[in-house]
C-alpha cells in the first residue's frame, strides 16, 4: 500500500520542520546558537533562518516530491491532501511531546484519528 509510504514521508517532513521550530523556540530566550551569543533577537533570527535554509529546503523538497508521486499514482489530489493533513495532525503532537514532554489532549487525539479515517475512506471508497 503506497499510501503508507506517502504518509511516512509527509510525517517525516513535518517532523523536521516542527523540530527545527521548537529547537529555535527553546534557543530564543538565550539568544544563543551553538554557544554563540547574539546581541539582539533580530541578529539571532537572521542566523537561525540562514542555519535553517538547508534543512527546510530538504523538507520542502520532500513535501513536493511526495505530493507529486502520490498524485501521479492516485490521479487525484484529494487523497494526497488528506494524507498530508493526517501526517501533520499526528506529527505535531508527537513533536510537542518529544520537545516539551506534553501529552496531546483528547481533541488532538480524536482529530488525528479522524484524519486517518478520512485518508482510509478516501483511499478505499471509490465512486
Amino acid at each position: 500500500m503506497k499510501i503508507i509510504f506517502y504518509f511516512f514521508f509527509f510525517f517525516l517532513a513535518h517532523s523536521v520542520v516542527q523540530s527545527y521550530m521548537f529547537w529555535v523556540t527553546k534557543q530564543t530566550p538565550k539568544l544563543s546558537l551553538f554557544n554563540y551569543e547574539f546581541s539582539n533577537v533580530w541578529l539571532f533570527w537572521i542566523a537561525a533562518v540562514c542555519l535553517a535554509t538547508p534543512f527546510l529546503n530538504i523538507a520542502n523538497l520532500t513535501f513536493g516530491a511526495t505530493f507529486y508521486y502520490g498524485y501521479k499514482h492516485y490521479q487525484t489530489a484529494w487523497i494526497m491532501l488528506l494524507t498530508y493533513i493526517a501526517a501533520q495532525i499526528l506529527a505535531y503532537p508527537a513533536m510537542v511531546y518529544f520537545w516539551f514532554h506534553e501529552l496531546p489532549n483528547k481533541g488532538a487525539i480524536i482529530g488525528g484519528l479522524l484524519a486517518i479515517a478520512g485518508v482510509l475512506v478516501a483511499n478505499f471508497w471509490k465512486n
